[in-house]
């Protein structure tokens, strides 16, 4: 058993990507294969290593920053959210003393009529 790539493989993936790799040897004749020089392929995957890498890099900036972005929004919504706790608390304390006040000049309206 080989393991290796298959050179009709390796010309397709050239062509739709098209690059014209020079590890390829196309047949010159019906009797003659294809031909593969394995050393070839270190330049082109050295550079498509090289540009995922410096892909992914500028995914993981761009990433970094949503976060950061997300962060900031999530400080503001919690900011309004205690804000609005803390009208609710205060609006209930002011309902309390309402119903104080209420009951004490409802107590004294009642007093004065007897």
């Amino acid at each position: 058993m080989h393991n290796g790539f298959i050179a009709q493989d390796v010309e397709k993936a050239a062509n739709e990507a098209n690059y014209n790799f020079s590890g390829l040897t196309k047949p010159k004749n019906d009797s003659d294969t294809y031909g593969l020089g394995y050393s070839d392929f270190v330049v082109p995957l050295v550079k498509a290593v090289q540009e995922l890498n410096d892909s992914l890099k500028q995914e993981n900036n761009n990433l970094k920053a949503e976060i950061e972005k997300l962060k900031n929004q999530n400080k503001m919504q919690t900011a309004k959210i205690d804000n609005i706790q803390n009208t609710q608390t205060k609006n209930e304390e002011d309902i309390v003393a309402l119903r104080k006040l209420i009951y004490t000049l409802t107590e004294k309206a009642e007093a004065t009529k007897k």
